[in-house]
């Protein structure tokens, strides 16, 4: 059920910043224990779809 809403949201997001002309900064963080497995992923995920982003 929560995966579900998750998987909506991401596509959500992910539907919104394509159609967004972005020209500033995102700030992401997160806990130091997930920060070396997820963020390096979710940068990669974020620039492969937003090539003028910057982080």
């Amino acid at each position: 059920m929560y995966a579900k809403q998750l998987l909506q949201l991401h596509d959500e997001t992910v539907t919104t910043i394509k159609q967004t002309q972005i020209g500033t900064q995102l700030h992401l963080g997160c806990p130091d224990d997930y920060a070396e497995s997820v963020l390096p992923r979710i940068v990669a995920l974020l620039h492969g779809h937003i090539k003028q982003l910057d982080l």
